[in-house]
């Protein structure tokens, strides 16, 4: 597995991606998930509102070839545009 296909680099960037798209969010990940999969949802940290409820199940290789602005639209369309 090449590195950047390493589902623990993959989820950092999930989480940091949606930090700087909202600040005061959760990342919350699938532990039951399979060991290549990544599943996550995010949640506003102060309301506990959830802005995303379930990715779906994703490669982490699929992620890894997404580009920051590509995950950012992604992370807007599951939330139904409440990650802005």
């Amino acid at each position: 597995m090449a590195e950047k296909d390493d589902p623990q680099i993959q989820r950092a960037r999930i989480e940091r991606i949606a930090k700087e798209m909202e600040p005061n969010v959760v990342v919350r990940f699938d532990p039951d998930a399979m060991p290549r999969i990544i599943k996550w949802r995010i949640i506003h940290g102060p309301s506990g509102t959830v802005l995303l409820e379930s990715s779906g199940e994703w490669l982490s290789g699929v992620i890894a070839d997404k580009t920051d602005e590509e995950l950012r639209m992604l992370f807007r369309s599951l939330s139904n545009y409440r990650l802005r």
